[in-house]
């Protein structure tokens, strides 16, 4: 009995040893499981409240578009500056939690990340500006590419949530305009579309 005695620390350091990867690998797991419904959670509330900026953002540019016509009204919304889209565990996300993406997923919020930068970056164009002559043709295409980005954003979204109004046509022009007649804002991609003017050097 005593000879078992002195065996069983040996024993325990052994079985310790053995079973330490496993344990990892469960702890891993579970922190990757955790970090991507943690992103869910941020992905359901940015769909939630994109609509909504949407709908603010389409009021915004038909507030502008009356100021450039001449025929402003009063109390029409002209500038609107939503909050910057921030996702906290979007990192944790891809770099611990990938493989528990689908490749659709996989494909999807590579679109995402590229998307949430021109988002931020379109508002951070017009955020310390005001509105004038000089700068009333800024805010529109910046209105105007809020709105495509913001909705094919929108989209994507629903593609990473495995949501079931997600359109994976692949067309985005087909896309936008179905997101607009579904958030009920009247416009098309047609009136989304920024005129580039091209200058010749001589």
């Amino acid at each position: 009995m005593d000879d078992l005695k002195i065996f069983i620390p040996f024993v325990t350091f052994f079985m310790g040893a053995w079973l330490a990867p496993y344990i990892e690998i469960r702890k891993d797991k579970a922190k990757a499981k955790k970090n991507y419904n943690n992103f869910k959670v941020e992905l359901d509330d940015e769909l939630e409240e994109l609509p909504r900026k949407l709908e603010q953002m389409s009021i915004s540019l038909a507030g502008l578009k009356a100021i450039k016509d001449g025929n402003p009204e009063k109390g029409q919304l002209g500038k609107y500056v939503p909050r910057n889209v921030i996702f906290y565990f979007i990192t944790d996300t891809i770099e611990n939690s990938f493989d528990l993406l689908s490749k659709e997923q996989r494909y999807a919020i590579k679109s995402f990340l590229m998307q949430v930068d021109a988002l931020n970056n379109h508002m951070s164009e017009v955020k310390d500006a005001s509105v004038s002559d000089d700068t009333l043709d800024m805010f529109i295409d910046n209105c105007k590419r809020y709105l495509f980005t913001g909705i094919s954003m929108l989209n994507t979204m629903r593609i990473i949530g495995e949501k079931p109004l997600a359109n994976k046509c692949g067309d985005d022009n087909e896309i936008v305009n179905a997101i607009l007649r579904e958030l009920g804002i009247e416009l098309s991609v047609e009136d989304l579309r920024v005129k580039k003017s091209v200058k010749f050097n001589q």
